[in-house]
């Protein structure tokens, strides 16, 4: 496959350039700050120069690729409204398939996160929910498949990371947290078998 990996140069978006190319997948990093990809070398990996308050440069990086994987998210330094912004670029350019980084406890994954995380995320986030929900809800209108992951934490990934769907989750007082390379081979997987378009799932370590 040919992936183009949105918000590249975060801790997840390294993931999943790193994870894509050792699984032999042809790779497009799209990044604000190209040189942030100087130190890799491999001859399966483009990087391309997008900003989604550009939606043209989202265009022209995703041309060519069969899914789009998204690990967008909003720095410190950002005003709310990148996820946003992110959205609707990633609408307009209309790649084969996307697969979209989100977080469990925002509107769509609410009911199944727990009874204490949603409070927790809305406390911690609180800048940052209403842009993501707004997003959310504009990508799942789109078709794109909503990967709502709990608490991130560092390390390798495990044996079998995949999504499942909300359906599926079973119900805890705090959700498992999930290693970012983890959540990187399950956004992978689902990139690569397309199981749940237009549903949102979560990324699981068996």
């Amino acid at each position: 496959m040919r992936i183009a990996v949105l918000g590249s140069t975060g801790p997840t978006g390294r993931e999943l350039v790193a994870q894509g190319l050792a699984s032999g997948h042809e790779v497009v990093a799209i990044a604000r700050r190209p040189e942030a990809w100087s130190e890799l070398r491999d001859a399966r990996l483009e990087v391309a120069r997008g900003d989604v308050e550009d939606p043209a440069s989202i265009a022209r990086a995703v041309e060519g690729t069969d899914v789009l994987v998204s690990a967008l998210g909003l720095s410190r330094a950002q005003a709310p409204g990148v996820l946003t912004a992110g959205a609707r670029a990633v609408l307009a350019a209309a790649p084969a398939r996307v697969i979209w980084l989100g977080s469990l406890g925002g509107n769509p994954s609410a009911e199944v996160a727990g009874p204490v995380w949603p409070g927790l995320m809305r406390i911690v986030l609180r800048r940052e929910m209403p842009d993501k929900n707004r997003a959310d809800v504009l990508l799942l209108d789109g078709g794109a498949t909503l990967v709502h992951a709990g608490p991130l934490t560092k390390g390798a990934s495990s044996a079998a990371a995949e999504v499942v769907p909300l359906d599926e989750l079973r119900r805890r007082i705090l959700p498992r947290a999930i290693s970012r390379a983890d959540v990187a081979a399950a956004m992978l997987k689902e990139a690569a078998d397309a199981r749940y378009p237009g549903q949102v799932v979560v990324p699981v370590a068996r």
